[in-house]
């Protein structure tokens, strides 16, 4: 039992060692495979590098190139435009390619929402315009309406003038020193900042018996009904009365004159009337005490003196309130009309002004607003014409998407434009031009009047030739919004010669020479590292070292780099080298990580092969095209 066990067990232990005995000989050739990365890595292996990796130098032409894809277009183009605003849809549009003459129509749009806007701002002109018509009525009407009113504010303050004339007796054209026949403007201005109450007042006041209220020939108090006959003749100051009479007459003039005249011929009147009653009243009772007459009739004659007596009373009160009061007040109320009517003149002149302001503001915001309802109804009717593109002279018709690399759909009816989109192009004669795309890497390299070599893939065989005539100073928006980081430079290209075939919308690829070189060293472009900050090539040394080689370089077209100095012509450099020699600052070697190291040398080796492939061919040039 025991010694079946130690048997099994035995076995075991050999089929287990026999499972991994094939990890020997691979961490052998690891090992080895190390050691000769360092030592190669170090300098020198003392085996020689083979030939597939190395590259000789060569001396010969060398063509520097940028290549750029574009599209061939009629040099003698026009580029017709959707102008009608916002965006519409396309009823008919002419056939690409086709031949069309003057005056053909190339390009129907949809106007039947512009129809509809137009019928409205019909309304709205017509709206505008009869606004417009009232507002200059109104300003006609404004200006007559100021006028009259003015005119009535005249003759109004002519009237109250007249009216203080008449009553005071003044003069005012006198008292204010101007003519006779002045106007009422210029009465105006010469009572400008005048009181015309104090002039009237000095020019006509005349004060009777001043500081007192006495009548001359007043009768002092009302006879008692026991005695009805005073002691003296209410008619004893009749002379006095009369001097006053004539003295008011000799200094008074107009109205105020009549009137006291008047009150005074009514108290001497009444005066005279009481006296006769009086006499009359003695005679009665004489009579009555001879018993002549009775006693109803005495009492009818002492009544009536009576009555006479009050007439006196009320004509000396009616004269005394006229000397007293009734001319100030009469006065005042003059005055203050004339005041009253001077102001009415100024005002209706401001209010008159103000109203014509306003009216001819309103006129001329009715006139704007007329113009500018006319110019967009103009408007409409020029984007309704707008609705179809004629062809303006004749020549070939190319739709827009067709020679813009990269845009929308093809048009065609129930597509969409927006304003000033293009549209057509029309090509008229046989020039052609070619729009390109230049990366901007590239932009340095290149410039105007380099020649260019075209070709494209509708007729393979046939080369042409032109000369970049503009350069785009902006990148092309519409590939920065397809990719942001894309950045190209559109680069127009006149076709010089025979363009034979070629038709606008073809896509090309052209190659912008940049230099041409006829005997010149040159090498791949993986072949140069940046060591130190200096173009380096490595070279193979006697014992299988990579010795660095500082050169001077020029331009490179992607493929190979122009050699200025530091190599000879057939010497021979490595096609894969060493990238960790690349950029050593201060003489050290840069660690990079594995992952990068692994990836960049498989580039280059994967150059390398290529170039390899390539080594045995016969060419007469180097001639290699860039890529953007």
């Amino acid at each position: 039992m025991n010694t079946n066990s130690r048997k099994t067990k035995n076995n075991k232990n050999r089929r287990g060692l026999l499972r991994w005995w094939w990890m020997v000989p691979a961490l052998a050739l690891v090992a080895v495979s190390l050691i000769f990365v360092a030592v190669g890595a170090g300098g020198g292996s003392g085996e020689r590098i083979p030939e597939s990796e190395l590259f000789a130098a060569r001396h010969g032409p060398l063509t520097i190139s940028v290549a750029a894809e574009g599209t061939f277009r009629g040099a003698d183009t026009i580029t017709l435009r959707n102008e009608v605003e916002g965006r519409t849809t396309i009823l008919h549009i002419v056939d690409e390619g086709e031949m069309v003459e003057e005056g053909d129509l190339l390009v129907e749009l949809d106007d039947s929402d512009l129809r509809d806007l137009l019928l409205d701002q019909e309304i709205q002109v017509e709206q505008a315009e009869s606004n417009f018509i009232n507002a200059r009525e109104a300003v006609s009407i404004t200006e007559q309406q100021g006028r009259s009113d003015r005119q009535a504010a005249r003759v109004d303050l002519e009237l109250a003038l007249l009216d203080l004339e008449e009553f005071s007796g003044v003069d005012l054209r006198k008292e204010l020193a101007i003519d006779t026949d002045a106007s009422t403007d210029e009465i105006m201005v010469a009572l400008e900042g005048r009181n015309l109450h104090a002039l009237v007042a000095e020019a006509g006041t005349i004060h009777v018996h001043p500081g007192t209220d006495e009548i001359p020939g007043e009768t002092d108090e009302l006879l008692p009904e026991e005695e009805l006959v005073p002691e003296e003749d209410p008619l004893a100051d009749e002379e006095e009365l009369e001097e006053t009479l004539d003295q008011l007459m000799t200094h008074l003039e107009g109205q105020y004159k009549l009137d006291l005249q008047r009150a005074l011929n009514n108290l001497t009147l009444a005066r005279a009337e009481y006296g006769r009653a009086v006499e009359y009243l003695e005679g009665s009772r004489r009579l009555a005490a001879e018993e002549y007459i009775s006693e109803g009739d005495l009492r009818s004659d002492e009544l009536d003196a009576e009555r006479r007596r009050l007439e006196v009373e009320v004509a000396e009160n009616e004269l005394r309130l006229l000397m007293r009061f009734t001319y100030r007040r009469r006065i005042a109320e003059l005055v203050s009309q004339v005041e009253q009517r001077l102001f009415a003149v100024t005002k209706a002149r401001h209010e008159g002004e103000s109203a014509l302001v306003d009216a001819k503001a309103q006129l001329r915001s009715r006139d704007l607003t007329f113009q500018r309802e006319k110019d967009r109804l103009e408007q409409i009717r020029d984007q309704i014409e707008k609705c179809r593109i004629y062809a303006p002279s004749s020549g070939m018709v190319v739709h827009a998407t067709t020679t813009r690399r990269g845009s929308r759909e093809p048009y065609e009816v129930g597509s969409e434009v927006s304003q000033r989109e293009e549209i057509i192009e029309l090509s008229r004669g046989d020039a052609m031009m070619a729009d390109i795309s230049v990366h901007e890497s590239a932009l340095d390299k290149i410039a105007s009047g380099m020649e260019v070599v075209l070709t494209t893939d509708s007729l393979p065989g046939r080369t042409y030739y032109g000369t970049v005539t503009r350069i785009a100073i902006m990148p092309d928006p519409q590939s920065r919004w397809l990719n942001p980081d894309l950045k190209l430079y559109q680069t127009s290209v006149r076709i010089e010669g025979n363009t034979l075939g070629l038709r606008p919308g073809m896509s090309c690829t052209a190659e912008i020479i940049v230099e041409e070189h006829n005997e010149v060293i040159h090498v791949p472009v993986q072949t140069v590292l940046r060591v130190d900050g200096k173009p380096t090539v490595f070279v193979p040394g006697p014992n299988g070292e990579r010795i660095p080689r500082p050169i001077e370089t020029g331009l490179d077209n992607n493929r190979m780099v122009h050699v200025k100095s530091g190599l000879e012509p057939g010497e021979r450099v490595l096609l894969t080298p060493p990238m960790e020699m690349a950029e050593r600052p201060s003489g050290r070697a840069r660690e990079m990580p594995a992952e990068e190291a692994n990836g960049d040398r498989s580039a280059i080796e994967g150059n390398a092969a290529n170039e390899r492939q390539t080594r045995g061919e016969n060419r007469g040039g180097e001639s290699a095209s860039s890529a953007d």
